[in-house]
């Protein structure tokens, strides 16, 4: 979207899991709510996981899992056996 066909609602729309943070936040509508939202539907191809499960937000588990340097432990066991460590 071009930063000049944004769009400012009073309210967001979207489903729940898959609204960026930031559109949530400021109704402002660009580009990167796109990227998200395609990043959460890879995530939930990787993890076999939902977006949200009860109170599970698969956003904040890879978060948490990033910081402790275990992302590849979300890994549905039927991907990750397709994944080679490059050693980077």
């Amino acid at each position: 979207i071009p930063a000049t066909k944004t769009y400012a609602s009073t309210y967001v729309l979207g489903t729940i899991g898959y609204i960026d943070p930031e559109y949530a936040r400021t109704s402002r509508l660009n580009e990167k709510s796109d990227i998200y939202s395609f990043g959460i539907v890879l995530l939930e191809l990787l993890t076999g996981k939902k977006a949200v499960d009860n109170e599970a937000n698969l956003h904040q588990m890879i978060l948490s899992k990033a910081d402790d340097n275990t992302v590849m432990e979300a890994v549905d066991a039927e991907v990750s056996v397709t994944c080679v460590d490059s050693g980077h």
